[in-house]
């Protein structure tokens, strides 16, 4: 309604000076056309003389339009009409060639007093003393106005009545907007995450609005529901080391014998070394998500990373193959990568069967560094991929082997710290994890 009243009073200023503007120019056009009238009876005079001019004046006042009302007056030295319709001299008018405005008296010409109006005039003085006046009414200006004003209030009143209806039904439509975007926020704080707000493809910024609520609701269900299965898992996979170690010191308590002792002590410090191994994943990953923008990033030469994995997997197996390619340097953190490189070794050699190789490769994939691992192993089915890279999420043929369920997720964490691309490919047998980083966010020339 504010914006209808705003419309309203624009209109009103608008079409003030459309009066104005249209006032100046009909009084600027009758000013020119009197001044040419009266330079065209000058020449006459010049050329013909004065009798001449006053049979002309008298044919003027004849054959004149009574749309155009304009008047003639010719007078001598001493003040005596000669021709012309106006009864005598407007007082004080001056005889300069300049337009003047002069009220009619009654005594000049015979109209009705409502009608009566200063007229625009030019005069000139000739040199036997002779004077010519040429005037016009305002009348045919006014009756233009007459004509163009009530059509303008029109306009204006149609703009406002349209203005007012379209503004109540667009606010009515913001309303409901609104009361929908309120409802589905009032049932997500009760605790009701399914619900979405509607977004109807107008791309307004309702639907912006609605779209980004969208994102952000699944991102909280999303992580909420990860949440959840984290401390499930967590209790899960928690349980059997603490039970061993309960299970382990209860029988300790029961022996006297120093060595079972010592070896009791050695297997619960390597089952709590587990849990810490678990913790400071589930730290990391966090960290990482967490602390995205905060990240060291610097120039990080993904074959060189690939080597010092490589040369770190020498002294325990001769399974790590590299495959180098050329230099391939990337905007990241060495640390995380390496770490996720790690992983990924870790769980290829974990899983490929005994003597089969574990290949690391590097080098450029169209438009990405590519960092590639490469194993014999089972695989990962492909409507399984989007499942491993959760936490503590592990196949059911995986559970009797050691691990926690964090590898490919911290892996996963580390490509989205440096908006890289994290895939999975059939290796035939086997399986291909595959880290893209963007050359146009992370390479360096």
């Amino acid at each position: 309604m504010r914006y209808a009243v705003v419309l309203s009073l624009l209109m009103t200023v608008a079409l003030a000076a459309t009066h104005l503007l249209q006032r100046r120019y009909i009084d600027r056009d009758v000013a020119v056309a009197i001044k040419e009238e009266l330079a065209q009876l000058v020449e006459y005079q010049a050329t013909y003389g004065e009798s001449a001019l006053v049979n002309l004046i008298r044919l003027r006042v004849a054959s004149t339009q009574a749309w155009r009302r304009r008047f003639y007056l010719l007078v001598d030295k001493d003040g005596r009409r000669l021709a012309g319709d106006l009864g005598h001299w407007p007082k004080g008018h001056p005889a300069d060639g300049k337009v003047h405005n002069f009220w009619p008296e009654a005594s000049m010409v015979d109209m009705e007093p409502e009608e009566r109006s200063y007229w625009p005039g030019v005069a000139v003085e000739f040199d036997d003393g002779c004077r010519l006046l040429v005037a016009q009414s305002e009348e045919f200006g006014e009756e233009v106005q007459e004509l163009i004003f009530p059509g303008l209030w029109i306009a204006l009143m149609l703009t406002v009545v349209g203005a007012v209806i379209i503004g109540l039904r667009l606010g009515r439509e913001l309303l409901d907007r609104a009361d929908k975007l309120n409802e589905v926020a009032r049932r997500v704080t009760a605790g009701d995450l399914r619900q979405r707000a509607p977004v109807d493809g107008s791309g307004d910024e309702f639907d912006e609005l609605g779209r980004h609520l969208n994102t952000m609701l699944d991102n909280t269900e999303r992580l909420l529901t990860s949440t959840k299965r984290v401390g499930d898992n967590i209790a899960h996979d928690m349980r059997r080391p603490i039970s061993r170690v309960l299970n382990r010191l209860e029988v300790t308590l029961l022996t006297e014998d120093p060595e079972g002792y010592r070896q009791a002590i050695e297997e619960t410090v390597s089952d709590l070394e587990g849990v810490m191994s678990t913790f400071d994943s589930l730290l990391t990953i966090a960290r990482t998500e967490v602390g995205k923008a905060r990240l060291k990033m610097d120039v990080v030469d993904l074959r060189q990373v690939a080597v010092e994995v490589a040369e770190f997997y020498e002294w325990t197996t001769d399974r790590v193959e590299l495959e180098p390619g050329p230099e391939a340097k990337v905007r990241g953190e060495a640390h995380l990568i390496r770490q996720a490189l790690f992983n990924l070794v870790d769980n290829a050699l974990k899983f490929a069967p005994e003597g089969s190789p574990v290949v690391v490769s590097v080098g450029p994939y169209q438009d990405h560094c590519r960092l590639s691992v490469a194993d014999r192993g089972p695989g990962i089915p492909a409507e399984r991929q989007d499942f491993v890279v959760e936490r503590f999420a592990r196949l059911e043929e995986s559970r009797s082997l050691p691990g926690s369920g964090l590898g490919l997720a911290l892996v996963r964490a580390a490509a989205e710290a440096h908006r890289a691309t994290l895939s999975f490919e059939d290796n035939r047998p086997g399986l291909v994890v595959h880290l893209d980083f963007p050359f146009s966010s992370g390479a360096v020339e």
